[in-house]
């Protein structure tokens, strides 16, 4: 099975006996990035893994990066952290598709240039099973939210997505969730609006944290 592989997985595989899908699941669960640019420097193999499992993008290459997975859809299995800052309106629709490709993605961090109605332009989604951490800084965000109910644990939200006309978590929160960040001051939502029960909250535990952009509040489930 490992005649054909390249040097390295083949080692692998005759020192430790271990098929190249397991070397390949080791890989995956490597986070410090000088290590993954020594493999990715060491074999080829590595390659798609390494390039797609940590994903940024601005503007027009979010584009891009819907073309390279529609040309090698199996790419699109590697990516677990995306990052998309400055979304426009036109381009709602390449995040849907992105985000019906790429099922194995476990931290979403999107941040639109402008808060146009993402209720009406991202459209359906499938269930996100293994998102565990959103950061949504646009407008709308309960559609997104609800195609990962089950797995998420943290969420953070601008203002604008938890309007009372826009409740992020629709009837009720998510079942595992255990954190949710917020804008601090006038932007800071009520309990109500982002679906908890006012003993819900003051249940949980809270912090003040500085960001770039101002003060927000870090609410953690107690139990």
């Amino acid at each position: 099975m490992c005649m054909n592989r390249p040097r390295t997985v083949s080692y692998f595989c005759t020192i430790f006996n271990l098929p190249v899908e397991i070397v390949d699941e080791i890989i995956g669960h490597i986070d410090d990035s000088q290590t993954l640019l020594n493999c990715l420097l060491t074999n080829r193999h590595f390659k798609p893994r390494i390039l797609y499992k940590t994903v940024n993008l601005r503007g027009k290459q979010l584009e891009a990066f819907r073309s390279a997975i529609d040309a090698s859809p199996h790419y699109a299995k590697y990516t677990t952290a995306l990052t998309i800052h400055g979304l426009s309106s036109a381009q709602y629709g390449d995040l849907n598709h992105i985000l019906c490709n790429t099922t194995n993605i476990r931290f979403l961090d999107v941040e639109a240039s402008a808060y146009s109605s993402a209720r009406t332009l991202l459209g359906p989604l499938p269930t996100l099973k293994n998102l565990t951490v959103l950061v949504w800084y646009g407008d709308y965000a309960a559609d997104i939210i609800s195609a990962c109910q089950g797995t998420l644990t943290h969420i953070e939200l601008s203002s604008d997505a938890c309007r009372s006309q826009r409740k992020p978590f629709g009837g009720s929160v998510p079942p595992n969730l255990r954190s949710i960040r917020l804008p601090h001051g006038s932007g800071c939502p009520k309990p109500g609006n982002i679906g908890l029960r006012a003993d819900e909250w003051k249940a949980g535990y809270f912090e003040m944290i500085f960001k770039p952009g101002g003060y927000s509040v870090l609410w953690a489930r107690r139990w």
